[in-house]
């Protein structure tokens, strides 16, 4: 008899303890679900399917890790008010880097989520399918919207879907991506100098007058440079007759060379797509540089066009855009000086 008694009390104490776990679970996965559903198919007004959707427009896309997301950083209530356009990640975009909305909160500190949450908004406008090229994105960095063939992308994610929520005078324009954006890191100085082929164009930014560095080192600055290689400086070199870029800088001088490389800057984000044909570009150092899109090159003030290289073009970083071309280009300035 005793052993029946002990054999019910120790299953009711297991019931007990199953409940109170099935309470903790449920009492978890309602953590989780708590956060405000901000974005939500559900509440879309108005539906566009791309031309390249045809897998999403017959699925069902969920945005849980994103709303959790936006509740843990507090970035949600903001974003639901006025108007904003926000490119979403779906979940299964945030799973493929093993993100959930049950370990996000835990897996990123608060400042690095909201730095990628704010990368994937754009507060100035509410932007069309019709743009292309640059975006101001709301952490200050810069991203590019471009249309290949029927495909449209931000960056290298799929823009797959478009809607729109309405509540009273807010506006939130979706674009549903099937990547989450990287956020740049690297301001054009630290991305220059960690690519090999630009090794000759550091040596000369750190030979120049240091204002040039620092001003490429802004991460609140957004610039587009066009960068030249190693090959392209060795070109120079020899015209010059020089045998290495320190003996340039010893003839030229120090100034010279800061105003060579100041032509190579222009204080604007400028993505390829943003340039066109015959369009003339005010650089940081006064004069026009003049885009060629039908031999893509950038002409200077030489009768020699600078090629640009199709593989190493739009190079995003924390400060703006990397453009590579093969030759020096050349003020008018300095031409006179030679």
């Amino acid at each position: 008899m005793s052993y029946s008694i002990n054999k019910i009390l120790a299953l009711f104490i297991l019931a007990v303890l199953l409940q109170n776990c099935a309470e903790n679970e449920l009492l978890n996965t309602a953590t989780v679900a708590k956060a405000p559903q901000i974005i939500q198919m559900e509440k879309a007004t108005e539906v566009e399917y791309l031309e390249d959707a045809e897998v999403e427009s017959r699925t069902h896309v969920s945005f849980n890790t994103l709303n959790q997301a936006l509740e843990c950083t507090g970035l949600g209530a903001a974003l639901a008010s006025g108007q904003n356009t926000v490119y979403a990640p779906t979940d299964a975009a945030f799973a493929k880097l093993g993100l959930t909305a049950g370990n996000i909160c835990e897996a990123l500190d608060t400042e690095t989520l909201s730095n990628i949450l704010l990368y994937h908004v754009t507060t100035s406008n509410l932007v069309s399918l019709s743009k292309r090229g640059c975006l101001e994105m709301a952490n200050g960095d810069v991203a590019q919207l471009v249309r290949r063939s029927h495909r449209l992308e931000i960056n290298e994610s799929r823009i797959s879907l478009l809607f729109n929520q309405r509540n009273g005078s807010a506006l939130l324009r979706l674009y549903v991506i099937d990547n989450v954006l990287e956020v740049p890191t690297d301001n054009i100085v630290e991305t220059a100098a960690s690519v090999s082929i630009f090794e000759s164009l550091v040596a000369a930014v750190l030979a120049a007058d240091p204002s040039i560095a620092a001003a490429l080192s802004d991460n609140d600055a957004v610039f587009t440079v066009f960068a030249p290689t190693n090959d392209a400086f060795s070109d120079l070199i020899v015209a010059l007759g020089a045998n290495s870029l320190e003996e340039v800088v010893a003839t030229v001088g120090v100034d010279a060379l800061s105003t060579i490389l100041l032509y190579h800057v222009v204080d604007a984000c400028a993505f390829s797509n943003n340039l066109s044909d015959g369009l003339a570009i005010t650089t940081l150092q006064g004069e026009e540089l003049v885009v060629d899109l039908d031999n893509l090159s950038i002409l200077d003030k030489t009768d020699a066009p600078a090629g640009l290289v199709v593989d190493l073009i739009d190079i995003r970083t924390a400060n703006g855009i990397v453009h590579t071309i093969d030759k020096v280009l050349l003020p008018q300035e300095i031409i006179d000086a030679l």
